[in-house]
């Protein structure tokens, strides 16, 4: 009887050492998911690993100061009646800011967030244009809009509209921070208002103020969005801080 209860003892102590064994492996699996998630927020969409978090901190939009009304680089791009997609845009598309002036407060160098980086964005201030619009640049239609929209980044706080706007070449521009004032889904012709920058946002790490964060997609991948725009649809905007 002694050695059964022995064997017994044994038996309780091998198994309850396995689930043990089971129960911190899953411990520890747990904690290393959540330090990677805090670690990923606090240290790679919060800071620029290039930058001090100090002179990565966004610009409050409409505070920079303008260097020109004009960006003399706009002349550098030629027009080779490239039709448009393969990182080009339709050959009549247009400036989508007629409002000045038109100021970039965030591309995407060395000093910018690594969501900017890696997306290839830049910001446009709107601080001081009330009714700040985008107009399409050529036909094309809205593809995705979402009113309100959180990231891990802003700390439960939304970062206002997310939309996406398809011109007749497949090219994607992506708006956030915006309000849609066309139909989604249907044929928008150029030059129709598509959306306006939202005011009302409440400051966080992802809105510090009025503006448009601007990417683009041709042919599936994000391209230089300063470029897009400044020199290739020819927009006034200033260089970016």
């Amino acid at each position: 009887a002694f050695v059964i209860s022995e064997l017994a003892t044994n038996a309780v102590f091998e198994v309850g050492k396995g689930v043990l064994q089971i129960l911190s492996v899953i411990v520890i699996l747990i904690l290393a998911i959540f330090g990677f998630i805090f670690f990923y927020s606090t240290n790679v969409l919060f800071h620029n690993p290039i930058a001090s978090a100090a002179s990565y901190r966004y610009v409050v939009p409409g505070s920079t100061l303008q260097c020109t009304n004009y960006n003399p680089d706009s002349l550098n791009y030629v027009d080779s009646g490239d039709t448009g997609g393969d990182n080009f845009p339709p050959v009549n598309s247009t400036c989508p800011f007629t409002f000045s002036p038109q100021i970039c407060t965030q591309g995407h160098g060395t000093n910018s967030s690594l969501y900017h980086q890696l997306k290839k964005a830049m910001d446009v201030g709107t601080n001081s244009i009330p009714e700040a619009v985008w107009y399409a640049p050529t036909d094309g239609k809205i593809t995705h809009f979402s009113a309100v929209n959180y990231s891990i980044m802003c700390a439960g706080v939304s970062y206002g509209g997310w939309l996406e706007f398809t011109d007749s070449d497949g090219n994607v521009y992506v708006l956030l921070h915006v309000k849609a004032v066309a139909p989604i889904g249907g044929k928008i012709l150029k030059g129709h208002a598509v959306a306006v920058a939202q005011r009302d946002i409440e400051t966080s790490d992802c809105w510090s103020g009025p503006h448009f964060h601007t990417e683009v997609r041709a042919s599936g991948s994000y391209v230089d969005a300063d470029d897009w725009y400044i020199n290739k649809l020819k927009c006034p905007i200033s260089q970016c801080q």
